[in-house]
């Protein structure tokens, strides 16, 4: 139960912290057990990388999960609520966790090690992203990455001006276009890298379903009501749609009865 301060402040009461070091226990035995179910995959990865691998598996799967409620109460008691731990979840996590166990009088040993602290992580996050996307452009902190809308293939101008105005990576959407206009994108980007004297990468988005962190269950099919229309498709009749209780009688036949 939460504790109310003479200064009008809540402090996490012992049911808190409890209900709280539960839940981050639980959530913590969910990413090492994902861990321990992709050995085979880690064992695959290059010794220099199998520590980025485990952090990605364990950052996948924490963020399989709904923990809006639990990052409210974390940050309600001034604890950090995991929202910015991707290059270093595990660690945050039993950060958190450790101070919360201090806190109940619970003491922790820990028996594994994390794949990496804050600085570790952050360290690393910015190496491989340096050696992915180049440095950091002079005066930002961000690089800038913009999709080409389909005038990008025909229009030599727009793609110098973006350039020029600071982007970084040229983002091609391969469901969109074709092939043939996918390479005047690029031919225009390399006559303009000549033109500003900036380089420029090329990121191609391949067509398909997107990435997803898990499975998606099938839902029902959605219920279609639409008005009925003649040969040329104009509507004739207007769609009637009857929301009432079961035990209710309907006003009018429905077209569609749930």
């Amino acid at each position: 139960m939460e504790a109310k301060r003479p200064d009008g402040l809540v402090s996490a009461g012992p049911d808190e912290v409890t209900w709280l070091v539960e839940r981050l226990a639980t959530l913590r035995s969910e990413l090492l057990r994902s861990e321990a179910e992709s050995a085979e995959l880690l064992a695959a990865v290059p010794p220099d990388q199998r520590a980025s691998a485990r952090n990605l598996i364990h950052y996948i799967t924490l963020r399989r999960y709904d923990i809006r409620v639990l990052q409210e109460r974390l940050a309600e008691h001034g604890f950090s609520s995991l929202g910015r731990a991707e290059s270093h979840t595990l660690s945050q996590l039993d950060a958190v966790l450790s101070l919360l166990m201090a806190l109940a009088g619970q003491e922790w040993a820990r028996d594994d090690s994390p794949p990496a602290t804050l600085t570790e992580g952050r360290e690393r996050l910015e190496r491989n992203t340096e050696r992915l996307l180049g440095p950091l452009p002079d005066l930002r902190r961000q690089r800038l990455l913009v999709t080409m809308p389909s005038e990008a293939a025909d229009d030599p101008m727009l793609v110098q001006e973006l350039l020029a105005a600071g982007m970084d990576v040229m983002r091609i959407n391969c469901a969109q276009d074709d092939p043939a206009a996918w390479s005047r994108m690029i031919e225009n980007l390399r006559r303009a890298e000549e033109a500003v004297g900036r380089r420029c990468l090329v990121q191609m988005d391949l067509q398909g379903p997107g990435v997803r962190i898990g499975p998606i269950e099938p839902a029902t099919r959605l219920v279609r009501v639409a008005p009925d229309r003649d040969e040329a498709g104009w509507p004739t009749r207007p769609a009637a749609l009857w929301l009432t209780p079961v035990e209710e009688p309907l006003p009018a036949p429905p077209d569609t009865d749930l």
